[in-house]
């Protein structure tokens, strides 16, 4: 008996949490918004110095590569569930 009382506390505050940690779907947008932005100004930044130098190179790649992921969650954020 004691178990199942303390297996309901645990279910109930789970519940509890995962309603507090739920963002809004605006914010997860602005966020989306904001990592394409983010990533694209540093591809442009990075394509800019890398003419004669190659420093630059792996950071241009993975910035290419995150503006492609947030690419694809914006899209998915605005798909109608």
């Amino acid at each position: 008996m004691f178990r199942l009382k303390s297996v309901r506390k645990l279910e109930k505050r789970d519940k509890k949490l995962e309603k507090r940690n739920k963002m809004k779907n605006s914010d997860v947008r602005s966020i989306a918004k904001a990592g394409m932005t983010l990533s694209l100004a540093a591809l442009i930044v990075t394509g800019a110095t890398m003419r004669g130098n190659h420093h630059n190179r792996h950071i241009h790649t993975w910035a290419g590569v995150a503006l492609v992921g947030f690419s694809v969650w914006h899209y998915n954020v605005y798909q109608k569930a």
